[in-house]
């Protein structure tokens, strides 16, 4: 049996839109795979918030420096432990798990410390070290 054009069209039109509305509900229910991770450095030596600093997560090609405030923020992290890793030249390198869930915010504040210099000798160049 034919049906006729114009109830032919319709149809087609209401199952479009039932599977459009189908895969609308399947792609929201799903919880996001993300979460973000943000934070601010600080210096106890320099008593203050540290610009510049980079900032990285271990295992991803996740980078960012820190703005004028110390602060620091990731978005799209994969959800579970994120290893963050801090560097700002002159001061020691910094490393830690923090735990990210999926469509949440991780707060995550870190204080950097200074590195220790090693000895050198008298007269010796900047670069030099006594072993």
């Amino acid at each position: 049996m034919k049906l006729p054009l114009a109830l032919s069209l319709l149809l087609r039109r209401c199952l479009a839109l039932a599977g459009l509305a189908l895969a609308t509900a399947a792609l929201t229910a799903q919880s996001p795979a993300t979460g973000t991770l943000e934070g601010r450095i600080f210096d106890p030596a320099r008593a203050g918030y540290l610009e510049r600093a980079r900032v990285t997560l271990e295992g991803t090609s996740l980078e960012t420096f820190t703005d004028e405030t110390g602060q620091y923020r990731f978005t799209n992290v994969p959800a579970g432990t994120a290893r963050v890793k801090v560097f700002f030249t002159g001061l020691a390198p910094y490393a830690a798990a923090v735990p990210v869930t999926a469509g949440q915010v991780a707060q995550h504040d870190i204080t950097l410390t200074a590195t220790a210099s090693a000895p050198r000798k008298p007269g010796a160049p900047a670069d030099a070290v006594v072993t």
